[in-house]
């Protein structure tokens, strides 16, 4: 708790220094002598409410004795009609001390000076140790647009202690709407952002933006709520938001000022090995790729089997799109990155990251470029192309790709290409590419792009059901004419296999000819490739300790 408080006054420093609208000031003798000499007893007196803060007795390890008042970081650009009731934000630090009270006076324009002072604010600090949410509520009934600037200090019985801060806010002729709030990032530059990734027990410090700047907002008051607070906690002091990471998941931060709303999205995760995988609980450390969305399974998988990486930044950019560079090495790496083949494509420049991969496509005939020796390796990939790839590569594998869909059922079935049709048939067949809805009606969509979350989906599938692709195998036994009970040695080499295959958990199956021909033998085979058979047994072949004879 003492570090988050030290983070607070950090942030407010940070915040004050760089943006001229809010200023903290030392107090020195002849700003102290400026303020003295001003009656305040003719300006009209504001009225203020109070809530406290609860921080334990963090305050006391200062072992500070100056009460402080601070203006909230929402003040800054703050706008009201000239007649509104303007709510203004601070914070009152309470340390203890006795005879101190806090001040705040507000000033037409932009100088200190009596004749310019239109209403003021006092009171006596707390006497223990607390924050306090103090606000004041003006009353501009009567005052002329302009600008106007808001003092607050210390004073200990008439002696101006600790630092002076003035804010200017503004008085408008007219209403200008207010479209959207969001959030910065204190600790980044003040990016706008609506996601970020945290360890755990890190902190984050954010201020709210408003849309456009000079939006009529006069009362700037301002919630926030965690959707998962054993994740990670908010809370919101002088209009700085400070996140707290607990423990690896997701949550939903919602903050709401000035009758708008934004989120953000916050992923607590602990990626030590690189790998995007949390150390803690093995889950994704992507802030864009939350457990409950449909590609989450398949996205981990293609990580985990480092076939795909993050994008940078925490990101996974599950709807960006793949381009022909990224999907080829993406099977470069299935197939182990091997060093093969040389690049002869003229945009592929030498030392790429996506150079051996493409080299090894092309010398394996899985790619052939786009023509006049070109690769084209930031175009977007199609899921014809999709198609066509894999089904290119599960031939240089002698993988089965026999199987075929009528691709009539699809209304833009026409639109395939002539180079892509048997890809394409093969992968609906398959079931690696569905129909995409346009309109409520299933579209095969050829030229259409397909997007990361997409191809890892499409990858996944692939792996687990193509024969051959997911390192298991479908064994088959081709019998002898006639089952595998009516005659002895069929009957022993199918209960060997069954045995071996049910314990090393393998398909097993058999397949009877129709008759004892040689053609009908072969028949049976190719029955059970089609089926996604890919080891075959026939008389001759040694099973465990069994002779198919």
């Amino acid at each position: 708790m003492k570090k988050r408080l030290l983070c607070i006054f950090l942030v407010l420093a940070m915040i004050l220094a760089m943006i001229p609208a809010v200023q903290a000031k030392d107090s020195n003798a002849e700003l102290a002598e400026k303020l003295a000499q001003i009656d305040p007893s003719n300006a009209a007196t504001l009225e203020v409410s109070c809530s406290e803060t609860t921080l334990d007795n963090t305050l006391k390890d200062t072992k500070s004795s100056t009460n402080a008042i601070m203006p909230s970081i929402n003040m800054i650009g703050q706008n009201a009609v000239a007649g509104q009731t303007m709510l203004l934000e601070f914070s009152l630090f309470s340390y203890g001390g006795y005879g101190q009270r806090y001040n705040s006076w507000i000033f037409y324009g932009n100088e200190i000076e009596e004749e310019n002072l239109v209403a003021t604010c006092e009171g006596s600090f707390s006497t223990s140790v607390a924050i306090t949410e103090l606000d004041i509520t003006w009353d501009t009934s009567g005052l002329r647009p302009g600008d106007y600037l808001v003092v607050s200090f210390t004073d200990y019985y008439g002696e101006i202690v600790g630092t002076v801060y003035d804010c200017t806010v503004t008085l408008t002729s007219y209403s200008t709407a207010l479209q959207g709030i969001h959030l910065m990032d204190v600790n980044n530059g003040y990016a706008v952002t609506n996601s970020v990734y945290m360890t755990p027990n890190a902190e984050g410090e954010y201020i709210i933006g408003y849309s456009p700047l000079n939006a009529t907002t006069p009362d700037r008051s301002t919630t926030v709520f965690s959707s998962n607070s054993s994740v990670a906690s908010v809370s919101i002091i002088t209009g700085v938001i400070m996140v707290v990471a607990k423990n690896c998941g997701t949550t939903t931060i919602a903050v709401s000022s000035a009758g708008k709303t934004t989120n953000l999205y916050v992923t607590v995760h602990k990626d030590i090995d690189g790998d995007f995988l949390c150390d803690y609980c093995g889950k994704l450390c992507f802030t864009d790729t939350p457990t409950s969305a449909w590609y989450y399974d398949a996205v981990a998988y293609a990580v985990q089997n480092g076939l795909m990486n993050g994008m940078g930044n925490n990101l996974f950019q599950p709807d960006g799109p793949m381009t022909r560079a990224q999907l080829v090495t993406v099977l470069w790496r299935y197939e182990g990155s091997p060093v093969q083949g040389s690049n002869t494509f003229t945009d592929v420049a030498n030392g790429m990251w996506y150079t051996q991969a493409i080299a090894w496509a092309s010398y394996n005939g899985i790619v052939g470029g786009v023509g006049n020796n070109r690769f084209n390796p930031d175009g977007t990939i199609t899921r014809e192309q999709l198609s066509t790839i894999l089904y290119r590569y599960s031939n240089s594998k002698g993988f089965n790709t026999a199987g075929r869909a009528d691709l009539s059922s699809f209304p833009d079935s026409g639109r395939v290409g002539s180079w892509a049709a048997d890809s394409m048939q093969w992968a609906v067949h398959n079931s690696l590419i569905g129909g995409t809805s346009i309109g409520g009606v299933a579209h095969l969509d050829p030229q259409g792009s397909a997007t990361r979350a997409q191809v890892s989906t499409i990858l996944m599938r692939y792996i687990e059901s193509i024969p051959g692709t997911s390192g298991e195998y479908k064994v088959a036994l081709i019998t002898d004419y006639g089952t595998v009970d009516d005659q002895s040695f069929n009957q022993a080499v199918y209960e060997a296999g069954s045995e071996w295959c049910t314990a090393n958990g393998v398909n097993f199956s058999y397949y009877r000819p129709t008759g004892d021909s040689t053609e009908e033998r072969v028949a049976a085979a190719e029955e059970a490739i089609a089926d996604g058979y890919n080891v075959l047994l026939f008389p001759g072949f040694l099973f465990g300790n069994v002779l198919v004879e």
